[in-house]
């Protein structure tokens, strides 16, 4: 079973400070709620039919040690966490069910999932700004300085708005074989002040835990089951 969907996208994009363009990993960040949109369209279709085009919400919280991300309809979510130590643990919520899947910074290690902290609280690799992206202009989003970088990450052509202040992207967006796929900031907020909510301790606490390393002998539990059937069927490389 593999967790690397949507963060494959996401944060190789998926899913980039400053010194001439590049942003130092040791600087604070801010902490903030966000709402992301995903936009996916395709120009693959029939001729004479309109391009196929898909809008979805995306929310991502970030404070100093916790990083968390919930699906449009709050049915999925994802929480990274960094310990003093600079290790990086990945639990995957499924709300409805109210169960959770904890995975130690050795199963990430064994799954070779990138556990970058800087990378995984900006969205994006900081180290792709002024490296595979060049430069290419700034003006303003909201008010906000940002900073606009093109080029090609892996053989996909991308392009990023970023926030230099914020140390998140404004937009960022990927095109290969005439599919395009984008996020793009429609809110952020300080996270103290922000409507949306990441989600409690307590309520993380309350749900039933299952450990990575213990599913393969719960191969015929049905939610265990469910997991694995749906993360097969849907996984693809970006």
């Amino acid at each position: 079973m593999s967790i690397k969907m949507k963060r494959q996208w996401l944060l190789a994009l998926p899913a980039l400070g400053l010194l001439c363009g590049v942003a130092q990993a040791d600087q604070t960040s801010q902490a903030v709620a966000c709402v992301y949109l995903i936009d996916t369209s395709s120009a693959q279709k029939p001729a004479g039919t309109d391009v196929e085009h898909h809008t979805t919400p995306w929310y991502f919280w970030r404070s100093d040690n916790r990083v968390e991300t919930r699906s449009a309809h709050g049915e999925t979510g994802e929480v990274w966490e960094s310990n003093p130590r600079g290790q990086v643990s990945y639990t995957k919520l499924f709300h409805p069910a109210e169960k959770a899947i904890d995975y130690t910074p050795g199963d990430l290690g064994a799954l070779a999932i990138n556990t970058d902290w800087n990378q995984i609280k900006s969205i994006i690799d900081p180290k792709l700004l002024g490296t595979h992206l060049k430069r290419s202009g700034e003006h303003t989003v909201d008010g906000q300085r940002a900073e606009r970088y093109a080029g090609t990450v892996d053989g996909v052509s991308t392009e990023v708005i970023w926030l230099p202040e914020m140390k998140l992207p404004a937009r960022i967006e990927k095109t290969r074989g005439g599919v395009t796929v984008s996020l793009r900031m429609a809110e952020c907020k300080p996270l103290a002040s922000a409507p949306w909510t990441m989600t409690s301790d307590a309520r993380m606490q309350s749900y039933q835990h299952l450990d990575y390393a213990d599913l393969g002998d719960m191969e015929n539990d049905p939610f265990v089951k469910s997991v694995i059937s749906h993360n097969e069927g849907s996984h693809h490389g970006h």
